[in-house]
């Protein structure tokens, strides 16, 4: 997730890190905050009602099949 802290991170230490993040992401990018407003918002909502004790995951890399 490509947050503020990350991002100053990445300005600190070199982009040679994302390179080596980004390339177990199947989508050749970390992901944007913004990218999640509709899993919070559905959480949020009466729609995730029955929703209790789970997790969502939003890790593209465990959805890749060639993973491990």
């Amino acid at each position: 997730m490509k947050t503020d802290l990350i991002v100053e991170l990445l300005k600190k230490e070199g982009s040679h890190i994302e390179e080596n993040w980004v390339k177990d992401i199947p989508m050749g990018r970390l992901a944007h905050p913004s990218e999640l407003q509709g899993t919070v918002v559905w959480m949020a909502s009466d729609a995730s009602s029955y929703l209790n004790g789970s997790d969502i995951v939003s890790n593209p890399v465990l959805l890749y099949v060639g993973y491990m």
